[in-house]
């Protein structure tokens, strides 16, 4: 079987946490490209 990225965090809240954290993370980066590249914010706000 293959390992998890995150099996290596016990704890459900922290590994919630984590997805949640990187989930707003690219959900920012994507918003920011698409506004440098002249694309609507409704249309690149994922």
């Amino acid at each position: 079987m293959s390992a998890s990225p995150l099996d290596a965090v016990r704890s459900v809240k922290v590994k919630l946490g984590l997805l949640v954290a990187a989930s707003v993370t690219v959900a920012a980066v994507v918003a920011t490209f698409g506004a440098a590249s002249g694309v609507p914010i409704w249309l690149s706000f994922p």
